[in-house]
């Protein structure tokens, strides 16, 4: 018997238009350019996204200051796949890289930013409309999200 797989709500590049026009609170998501380039991506919504959010859930173990390099590109994506440290045929050490990640249905980080948007976190892992004010805490008037300009 075969069982089907439902449709997502929404195709991939719908979803990355909605969320860069609704980041979560406190989060800032900036274009920049693909690693090893030097230009900026035409469309902000398939390009390169380097995100800071101080309030992510404490169960992606991501720190308040940490930039996630990611995106909507499953093209991307998989061009810049996270790597583990190696050493050469010379003995030399290579370090790792994290990678470009993909921001899609079922990613952990994504699952988050809309639970963020929703109001679905728990309080403990998002800002109250006090710390949102505090004045060490960002407001939420100063959440910027890049996308394609003009958009």
């Amino acid at each position: 018997m075969l069982t089907s797989v439902a449709e997502p709500p929404a195709t991939q590049a719908e979803l990355a238009y909605w969320c860069l026009q609704r980041p979560a609170p406190g989060m800032q998501v900036r274009s920049v350019p693909e690693p090893g380039m030097n230009t900026l991506a035409v469309d902000g919504t398939a390009g390169c996204l380097t995100i800071t959010w101080p309030y992510a859930p404490p169960h992606l173990g991501i720190g308040s200051t940490e930039e996630v390099l990611g995106t909507f590109s499953g093209e991307l994506a998989d061009r810049h796949p996270p790597t583990g440290p190696t050493t050469d045929t010379a003995g030399v050490d290579h370090p790792g890289r994290e990678g470009v990640r993909l921001l899609a249905w079922g990613d952990p980080y994504l699952t988050a930013w809309l639970e963020a948007v929703r109001g679905e976190l728990s309080a403990a892992s998002h800002p109250t409309q006090e710390e949102q004010t505090h004045p060490g805490c960002p407001s939420p008037g100063l959440v910027q999200a890049h996308a394609v300009p003009g958009r």
